[in-house]
């Protein structure tokens, strides 16, 4: 069984877990290598960091409508799945707040530090919980996405 958390921003990535046996991917650049590489995993279950219109700082309309982009690209390649004679894929969004408080770090206002101090924390506590693994800052938060998706299934 494949499942995999996925962090969308341009800077995020894609954490894939086979059989226990766990690699992670930078965001691949383009619609095209976004579709290939999770197609090519063929997951059952995929947890996704669910994005809105907001990303906690104002932002051009064109820098949205591209991180909106690569969100739609990864949905429509998760759903597309069932089309290439998959039995099709479990699909989990999970808002940043919910898979964050799961963690029990608090959030990034409770620590009271600035975003890249958040992200340097939550990379941290991606190499405590997978020590043996090579986590970027592009990795971590998919990681992590990855492993609160895992935790929900076995309690299911």
């Amino acid at each position: 069984m494949v499942t995999i958390g996925i962090d969308p921003g341009a800077g995020g990535g894609v954490a894939v877990c086979d059989d226990g046996l766990i690699t992670l991917h930078a965001m691949p650049k383009g619609e095209l290598a976004i579709a290939e590489l999770i197609t090519r995993k063929l997951p059952s279950t995929a947890w996704v960091e669910q994005v809105s219109g907001f990303i906690g700082t104002p932002h051009p309309g064109s820098r949205m409508f591209n991180f909106g982009a690569n969100y739609g690209c990864i949905l429509g390649a998760i759903h597309a799945l069932e089309f290439l004679g998959s039995k099709g894929c479990e699909v989990n969004l999970v808002r940043p707040q919910k898979w964050q408080k799961w963690l029990d770090m608090g959030n990034r206002s409770s620590a009271n530090v600035d975003k890249p101090e958040w992200k340097r924390m939550l990379k941290r506590e991606a190499k405590i919980r997978y020590p043996k693994l090579k986590i970027t800052d592009k990795t971590a938060d998919a990681l992590l996405i990855l492993d609160y998706g895992l935790s929900k299934q076995k309690k299911q």
